[in-house]
Order: C-alpha cells, then sequence, then structure tokens
C-alpha cells in the first residue's frame, strides 16, 4: 500500500490505513469518492465525503461500557481530522478532474438497459435485502440460466438460491466485498461448484446498492 499521508497524525492516518488495506473497503471509497465529486463542487465534495466517513467509522464502533477503554476510544476518536481523510481521498481519485474536463461516466442503469447487469431487486427484497441487487451477465449465466437439459429447473428457484447464500454469507458482516460459493446443477445433471463475490457500493444517485459477480470481473 503506498502510504503518502506521513503528515497526518497517528488517529487519522490509522483510520485512512484500514480503508486502504481492506479491498471492499477500499475499492467502495474510491467509488463513493467519484460519484460525490462527480456530484458536487469541490468545496461541497470535500464535505459530504468527511461527513460521510465519519458517519461510517461510528457505525462500526463497537459498544462498550463505561471504561477507561470506552474513554480511550472517544479521545483517539476525537482526534480523527476527518477533513484530512476526505482530501486524502479526493487526491487519489481516479476520477479526479480539472474542472474544464468532461467526465464520461457509465451508469448502473445504463447497465441495466444494456443487459450487462440483471436488476433482481424485486426477489431480493423478498429474500430480505433492503437495498437494489444485480447480477453481471456472466454471474447470470453461470448460476441461473437454466442448462437446456436440466429438469425441474427454473431461474426463479436457482436465483432464489444465490440470493439466500448471499444473505446468509453476510449476515453479521460489515465488509463491502463478500466472496461467496454456490452449488448449481449443470449439464447432464451433475452439480458444480460457482464462485461469486459480492460487493456493496454507492449506485447511480449514491444509494447503497449490491452487485453479485465473477471474482475476476470488476
Amino acid at each position: 500500500m503506498r502510504d503518502n499521508h506521513a503528515d497526518m497524525n497517528r488517529e487519522t492516518w490509522l483510520v485512512k490505513l484500514w480503508i486502504d488495506n481492506d479491498q471492499g473497503c477500499y475499492l467502495y471509497w474510491r467509488d463513493r469518492t467519484s460519484q460525490i465529486l462527480r456530484d458536487e463542487n469541490p468545496d461541497d465534495a470535500r464535505q459530504h465525503l468527511a461527513e460521510a466517513v465519519r458517519e461510517w467509522m461510528e457505525n462500526l464502533r463497537p459498544q462498550l461500557s463505561i471504561s477507561a477503554f470506552s474513554d480511550l476510544l472517544t479521545t483517539a476518536i476525537g482526534r480523527v481530522d476527518w477533513y484530512e481523510i476526505a482530501d486524502a481521498m479526493i487526491e487519489d481519485s481516479p476520477c479526479r478532474q480539472s474542472s474544464d474536463e468532461v467526465v464520461s461516466t457509465y451508469t448502473r442503469a445504463q447497465a441495466i438497459e444494456d443487459g450487462e447487469l440483471i436488476d433482481v431487486s424485486t426477489l431480493a427484497k423478498e429474500a430480505g435485502f433492503r437495498v437494489p441487487v444485480a447480477l453481471t451477465a456472466a454471474a447470470w449465466a453461470a448460476t441461473v440460466e437454466v442448462p437446456p437439459d436440466a429438469s425441474c429447473q427454473d431461474e426463479t428457484g436457482r436465483l432464489w438460491d444465490v440470493l439466500n447464500v448471499l444473505r446468509c454469507v453476510c449476515t453479521g458482516q460489515k465488509k463491502s466485498l463478500v466472496d461467496m460459493s454456490v452449488s448449481v446443477l449443470g449439464s447432464g445433471g451433475k452439480h458444480r461448484r460457482v464462485d461469486l463475490k459480492s460487493i456493496c457500493g454507492p449506485g447511480d444517485n449514491s444509494e447503497m446498492v449490491i452487485t453479485i459477480m465473477l471474482p475476476h470481473e470488476d
């Protein structure tokens, strides 16, 4: 990992270090930063991002009974410079552009319209998900699409299996990226294992969305 923020105090540096060292967390905040930079002017983007990171950390904060340890934790969090973290994220963002440059984006809505993503939010809601969920076309073909010679199979049932595996894997976790595997009935009536990954990140309007994909997909 690059460490180009040596001027930060220890507490601020540690928060940025943990964000950068967890792949799912890093990808989430990279995309969230790019989304905010596209939607807001630089000053508003900086404030929005700083507040978003602070709120995210507060939600991860463990509940401790009143003690020396809880006081130490409160003191350490109080020393974190959230604006300095936001500045570092903006500096590192691949989408940072000069004011006269046009940023071209391929939105989630466009990907769904083009068939690159398949929106499964309706069934996902029944499975207990509170945010929109989509599969990449490749993940759909590998797990949900029914082989011609697979009897007693339908796409709804196969999708339900994928969603329930993801729900079980995600229970109790706060990671943005999780790995999972499902067993699907393939050609010839044989079961095969399919590895997947799920990324929780910002959608077109900075809302939380989940995307299920094959391990090599971005």
